[in-house]
């Protein structure tokens, strides 16, 4: 990525690799160790913590990549994006009344409206991604559209990436709070539409003779389509209810996940920097003026802004998974063999949303998958 320098000074932008280690207990983590960039050498050792400034400083440059990798790669790149081009093939290949339709519809609503809003405001040249993150908005249109073009969809289904990243195991890591909650909401969201899809799909054959939906997938994986990769054919029922069941987690749960923390994890500057403002450590230094760290972070306006724009994007909450009929003058689906299965869905996410009150009253809160706080679509 090319550094930016847009509005306050010159920009730095670092690749570094932490080592966490796992406490005793298994149930905390601690940063070890830190190199500021990808390749050794002299001019970019080791830090430890007992580095004094040194490792606060390098602290901080990890910080700041990982706010830039999470805004433009796990909430851009890999919710907003990912989505939008399974709300356009479904607009072009499904018919309203088609019962695909009427399920995502809810899961879709304001999604196209919001991207096309980011792309004429925020991450348009000049706009809030330009002033905040590291690099020029240029090279972040490449890294969000490169993370997208990679994704293996079915590999980053919620269950294979978990295993894939090896922290599936709660035996093996058990203080995992995004992997614990996104489960339950997973496996609720994948009964819900089973049992919605059972209804109008009896069979693989079913799947497989539906023209309207082998078009939509079709589209979507088109390279002059949505692009989007590792689909592959659906036509078994269980593979079917395996896609929907990432759509919608994707647009409601996974989106709420990466979304919400940007007010009380990432709108505080001095916790993770969108910028940093002065090059990464190159020694272990002997002690340095207090003012040092202060030269690395973002300036008071560019600070400002970030608290800003985090309390915006974190703190509007609309629509709620499985409530269907809010907002809605009457009932959304008409079909009355959906009554005990939409029933059944918000049961299981009321007993989510109790058991996630339960571990939060042994471990330190984590509540972006609270059902209750988790909207049906990406709208903000």
């Amino acid at each position: 990525a090319t550094p930016s320098s847009l509005p306050a000074g010159p920009k730095y932008l670092s690749a570094p690799f932490a080592l966490f280690v796992l406490g005793e207990d298994r149930r905390t983590m601690a940063p070890l160790a830190i190199q500021c960039s990808q390749q050794p050498g002299h001019s970019n050792p080791i830090f430890y913590a007992d580095d004094g400034e040194s490792w606060e400083l390098a602290k901080l440059h990890v910080q700041s990549a990982d706010g830039n990798y999470h805004e433009l790669i796990s909430h851009l790149g890999l919710t907003h994006l990912l989505v939008e081009p399974f709300v356009v093939a479904a607009h072009r290949q499904l018919a309203v009344e088609h019962p695909l339709m009427l399920l995502l519809l809810p899961h879709f609503q304001g999604t196209l409206f919001i991207n096309d809003a980011a792309i004429n405001t925020l991450i348009a040249p000049g706009g809030v991604v330009d002033q905040l993150l590291g690099a020029t908005i240029e090279s972040d249109w490449k890294i969000s559209a490169t993370a997208l073009g990679q994704l293996d969809f079915r590999a980053h289904m919620l269950p294979a990436e978990l295993a894939a990243r090896g922290v599936d195991d709660p035996a093996i890591f058990p203080n995992y709070p995004y992997r614990d909650d996104a489960l339950l909401v997973w496996r609720a969201i994948e009964a819900w539409v089973r049992d919605y899809l059972g209804i109008y799909y009896n069979d693989d054959a079913d799947v497989a003779g539906d023209t309207e939906l082998q078009a939509w997938i079709a589209d979507v994986s088109s390279p002059e389509g949505g692009t989007v990769q590792g689909i592959g054919e659906v036509l078994r029922f269980d593979t079917l209810v395996e896609l929907v069941t990432m759509v919608i987690f994707t647009g409601s749960a996974q989106h709420a996940s990466v979304n919400f923390p940007q007010l009380d994890i990432m709108s505080y500057t001095p916790a993770m920097p969108l910028a940093t403002y002065a090059p990464p450590p190159t020694h272990v230094s002997a002690p340095l003026p207090s003012t040092t760290e202060l030269n690395h972070l973002p300036p008071l306006q560019m600070a400002l802004l970030q608290v800003i724009v985090g309390q915006l994007l974190g703190g509007i909450y609309f629509t709620r998974l499985g409530q269907y009929d809010r907002h809605q003058p009457n009932g959304w689906f008409s079909d009355p063999r959906v009554t005990e299965p939409l029933a059944a869905f918000q049961s299981n996410l009321d007993l989510v949303e109790r058991t996630i009150g339960a571990r939060n009253l042994e471990r330190p809160v984590y509540s972006p998958l609270l059902p209750s706080r988790i909207p049906q679509s990406i709208n903000i």
